[in-house]
């Protein structure tokens, strides 16, 4: 804090001139002091951010156990999922385990920002501590702005690309893509990542005990599970629309319920934009399959079904394409649907951020002091 003052302040007397700054042997009471009793005027907005960004940054140079943690478990993740799914055939277990894997992938990321929680309790509790002790000396957009930025960036962004890297790669996620394929899986995990650690960190910002803080931070992961598009029906429009059985003015109620929880569940639009950018569109390379009659080089591919598993008399060998694949998830079958709903997961990713920043703003003081909690007390 005594460091902060002399960064983001500029103490001036009563004339208009500067004074002399805190030397710095100063205690923080004194430095306190002087502030409070003197004139001073607060920093750019630009230098406030910059002096915040720096000190979290060398907050995690100092502890980086929290990076390592998250940098790590995402690289232990791929490499397991990386592992078991590797050299996925072009059989109908090996579509299955594909859409699998994406929705591991997703989940897995989702989870892994419930530590925005615990991390925002305790920047908000020295955020408090330094407003009440040396006044504004600097406003809450630059405060916002340093901890979602770099929570961003560095424990939600960085590990889901490096999540994103190791499986594309080690499962054979689609190798040959006429387009941008790796980069949209990249995107979709990458802006899964990024909205749940948005709205947790709106949930930290609520100030609320730790422990009821967990529960509907894990309640909320397990929500955009269920409406994540795997165990919800939905249509093969581009937009997703969720359908639900009955008739009547309850099942209409349920049905914008439903609808309206998948619009605003980031790990929906993610899930469709991962499976159908899987999907939709591929074709063989120039080297086709000699197993399979009806590949063609640069032709469609086909998923080969053994159907004597599910009737002896069925034909051994049923091929379906990546068309029909997708028109029994109820997904859409164009290229172009993936890239429209990574455009919607862009747009919800935007308003988590202004969930935040609104919590943020708005945020109340702590129910129990934060280091009593932590100490037991």
């Amino acid at each position: 804090a005594a460091g902060g003052a002399e960064a983001l302040v500029a103490v001036v007397d009563e004339n208009g001139e500067d004074d002399d700054a805190p030397s710095p042997a100063a205690s923080p009471d004194d430095c306190a002091a002087l502030v409070a009793k003197a004139k001073f005027r607060r920093a750019p907005f630009f230098t406030q951010l910059k002096v915040l960004a720096d000190r979290r940054l060398i907050t995690v140079a100092r502890a980086p156990s929290l990076l390592a943690l998250h940098l790590g478990g995402a690289l232990a993740a791929a490499s397991c999922l990386g592992s078991i799914d590797s050299d996925l055939p072009q059989d109908l277990g090996g579509a299955q385990r594909r859409i699998g894997a994406i929705f591991f992938a997703l989940f897995f990321m989702n989870c892994l920002a419930l530590s925005a929680l615990a991390a925002f309790r305790e920047d908000a509790a020295l955020a408090d501590a330094e407003r009440s002790a040396l006044g504004g000396l600097y406003c809450g957009a630059a405060h916002l702005a340093s901890v979602l930025g770099l929570d961003a960036l560095l424990l939600r962004i960085a590990p889901a690309l490096l999540l994103a890297v190791v499986v594309y790669d080690a499962a054979g996620l689609r190798p040959r893509c006429e387009g941008w394929c790796e980069i949209r899986f990249a995107a979709a995990v990458a802006g899964a990542a990024l909205s749940a650690g948005c709205l947790y960190l709106a949930l930290g910002a609520a100030r609320m005990r730790a422990d009821v803080a967990n529960a509907l931070g894990a309640l909320g992961a397990l929500l955009a599970a269920l409406f994540g598009g795997v165990a919800v029906a939905v249509d093969s429009s581009d937009s997703g629309s969720v359908s639900a059985r009955g008739s009547g003015l309850g099942a209409a109620l349920l049905q914008q319920a439903t609808q309206a929880a998948a619009d605003a569940d980031a790990l929906f639009h993610a899930y469709r934009a991962a499976v159908v950018g899987e999907f939709a569109g591929a074709r063989y390379g120039p080297h086709p399959p000699s197993d399979v009659p009806s590949a063609l080089p640069g032709g469609p591919q086909y998923y080969v079904i053994d159907a004597h598993k599910c009737d002896p008399k069925f034909p051994k060998d049923v091929r379906v394409s990546v068309t029909q694949i997708l028109n029994t998830l109820g997904l859409p079958t164009r290229a172009r649907s993936a890239d429209d709903a990574l455009l919607r997961l862009g747009i919800v990713c935007a308003v988590s951020m202004g969930v935040a920043a609104v919590a943020h703003a708005a945020r109340g003081p702590a129910d129990v002091d934060d280091g009593a909690e932590g100490r037991g007390e």
